[in-house]
């Protein structure tokens, strides 16, 4: 595992996502590696590993989600006989929401090109910004006719990756924009991302891109239906989150109800100079 850490540290455009959600959420569990850091690899012992095998795979924290030509009696038959030596166990204990750290975090080091990333908070996977986060992430930087892939890389050719993503938890969310460009562009590539959010942020989505993400993030839910796979981690999924089943229809709906208001306030909310963190590994000057 302490060679993948390696690994994962030799490819900057990978890392300094690591990187900023460690600075962005400096004294948080959401904040930490998930395949840990090279102190807690070295230095896990086996009664590390059973105790915490014996504190979280007990029966409250399992679930047993199937897709498919499933006879439910059966499947029930065969999970109980399957768990039935496992400790019910306790609740987990619960997690505190984070606070974030703005700034700038830059880690110099002989790479060829800027890799940044550029954030704050996001929502939760229970608030009721959650849709319209999406919506948001589809108009800055998901997708090929997106804001910022149009203006960082199409019209100015100042990058040749670069977009947004939205990370959302039962205890906060990270919204980020990220990519590489060159150092002799990193002043412009800052300079244009800061005017399309301020731009979101004054103005919101046009109707022509409300309604055009809209239709994308729907299609990609349906799509993402088709493979039996994904329908079954939907189904756990909603499970541990929501501890029920969401129809596929609840959730267009509330994607559909989304406004370009929402949008637009959720901007202002989470994507100020003053509410976002720039992470970068580059050649920088010390």
């Amino acid at each position: 595992m302490i060679e993948e850490i390696k690994r994962g540290e030799d490819e900057p455009g990978d890392h300094v996502h690591d990187l900023h959600l460690q600075a962005l959420w400096p004294s948080h569990a959401l904040g930490l590696p998930i395949i840990g850091t090279r102190d807690s690899v070295a230095g896990f012992s086996r009664e590390d590993l059973t105790g915490y095998m014996q504190r979280r795979y007990v029966g409250g924290h399992v679930v047993v989600a199937a897709v498919g030509l499933v006879d439910h009696s059966q499947l029930v038959d065969l999970a109980n006989r399957a768990f039935a030596q496992v400790p019910s166990g306790s609740d987990l204990a619960k997690m505190d929401q984070p606070s974030i750290r703005t700034g700038r975090n830059l880690v110099a080091k002989d790479v060829e090109q800027v890799h940044f990333c550029i954030g704050g908070a996001g929502v939760s996977l229970y608030d009721d910004e959650l849709y319209a986060a999406s919506v948001l992430d589809g108009v800055l930087g998901s997708g090929m006719s997106s804001r910022l892939f149009q203006e960082v890389r199409e019209k100015r050719g100042l990058a040749y990756s670069v977009g947004s993503y939205h990370l959302a938890y039962t205890h906060g969310g990270a919204f980020t924009v990220f990519g590489g460009t060159g150092i002799q562009t990193w002043d412009q590539v800052q300079e244009v991302v800061r005017a399309e959010l301020d731009d979101v942020i004054a103005n919101g989505p046009t109707d022509d891109e409300l309604a055009k993400v809209k239709r994308q993030i729907a299609g990609n839910l349906v799509l993402g239906q088709e493979g039996m796979s994904a329908r079954m981690m939907r189904l756990a999924r909603n499970e541990f989150v929501h501890g029920r089943y969401v129809p596929l229809e609840e959730t267009r709906a509330k994607l559909e109800a989304v406004t370009a208001k929402q949008v637009q306030d959720l901007a202002a909310r989470i994507l100020g100079p003053e509410s976002l963190l720039t992470t970068a590994i580059g050649p920088f000057s010390a």
